[in-house]
């Protein structure tokens, strides 16, 4: 999620799925603009071996210490290892914030949030596990009126960097309410954009649609992608660059629009549903499934076949006019933030518009701010076995 934006087939032949890997490094907790160490396949961060489950360690704040398991795919030396995409992490419940780190930084976008540490957030009730169900829930604070740079709120990112794969979120409720900005997405090693960025969910203010978007650094171009031949959403911009200006806002990336339903309240009053990101060397996809809608290959959450979903919601080419350079050592990063640079610069509430208005609308009605929280049923990521 960078400042401004304006959002807008599994195009993976057999010798993209042979070479698809994803690469796991331990690596430091930044900003926009973070660094991160080389990928090492299998090493560090929320990683998992050939057994059934690998502890995690890491020096994560509150509920975010050390002992976390990630589960993967067991196997056997009498049997042959699967084939297709192998479960790698399987993040619930506490799990998932086990694998994040908690960024206690000041918001990039110029949001009215104070992002707090690990320690705040399980101490008050920002992050927790539903019972009985085990969800992960992580919310905005919305008892008090705030104080500082804004309401409380929380941004997670992961200890481990992937370097292509399968990402699959099953989300039963997303943040929601006016001056809500809720994102899911993955940044890139170096300074911003240099390594890409990858926004899976995206969108402010109770619209009713998702937004995927990619930005890079110059040199990557959608012009060539036929949208309506491989993918349900639509393009807006094309440029993926960050420094492309259209209408004056900058930093805006090459954009995509789901279909209505994948975002905002109407997405959480029909129980939610399953985000999908394919990224390997030749596309970025992202899928998205109403609840009633979701795959029995991906229900199952163990060797999903993304051959078999039909096309999806976004498509982005990897190739001549975007070359697959642009997207290195990605990590994952989980946050909602308020106001700010898209949800205040559109922002139209009952005291007025703009970002001055957001910004006071989200000071003084903390109850506004009772929805605005996530709730994860599981996080899966899969690496892909030829």
């Amino acid at each position: 999620m960078s400042p401004t934006r304006f959002a807008g087939p599994l195009d993976v032949t057999l010798t993209a799925l042979l070479t698809s890997s994803l690469s796991v490094a331990v690596a430091a907790c930044g900003t926009n603009g973070d660094s991160s160490s080389a990928a090492t396949s299998g090493t560090g961060g929320a990683t998992t071996s050939s057994s059934s489950t690998a502890s995690v360690g890491g020096g994560g704040e509150g509920g975010g210490t050390s002992g976390a398991t990630a589960t993967s795919a067991s196997s056997t030396s009498s049997a042959p290892p699967p084939s297709g995409y192998v479960l790698k992490d399987d993040l619930t419940g506490k799990s998932l914030f086990e694998a994040f780190e908690f960024e206690a930084i000041t918001d990039p976008t110029h949001g009215a949030v104070t992002y707090v540490d690990g320690a705040t957030a399980w101490s008050k009730g920002l992050v927790s596990v539903d019972e009985p169900t085990g969800h992960a829930r992580m919310a905005v604070e919305s008892k008090a009126i705030a104080t500082g740079s804004g309401r409380e709120s929380v941004r997670l990112k992961s200890k481990a960097a992937y370097q292509e794969g399968l990402f699959l979120i099953d989300v039963v409720h997303m943040p929601q309410g006016n001056g809500t900005w809720p994102s899911f997405w993955t940044l890139g090693k170096g300074a911003w954009p240099a390594g890409g960025e990858i926004d899976i969910i995206e969108g402010v203010n109770d619209r009713a649609f998702n937004s995927s978007t990619l930005h890079t650094s110059p040199d990557c171009s959608m012009a060539s992608v036929d949208a309506g031949a491989t993918m349900t959403g639509t393009y807006g911009e094309r440029d993926c660059n960050a420094g492309d200006k259209v209408a004056g806002m900058p930093y805006i990336g090459c954009g995509t629009t789901a279909p209505p339903g994948s975002f905002g309240p109407s997405f959480n009053d029909a129980g939610g549903g399953v985000f999908a990101m394919v990224w390997t060397k030749s596309a970025i996809d992202v899928w998205f499934w109403p609840r009633v809608s979701v795959p029995a290959d991906v229900k199952a959450g163990m060797n999903p076949d993304p051959l078999g979903w039909g096309l999806p919601t976004s498509h982005f080419a990897l190739g001549n006019e975007c070359s697959p350079a642009h997207f290195t050592e990605h990590r994952m990063i989980l946050n909602t933030t308020l106001c700010g640079d898209w949800a205040g610069g559109v922002f139209d509430g009952p005291g007025g518009k703009g970002p001055l208005a957001c910004a006071d609308y989200v000071k003084n009605n903390p109850s506004a701010f009772a929805k605005a929280f996530w709730e994860i049923a599981s996080l899966r990521t899969f690496t892909y076995q030829p």
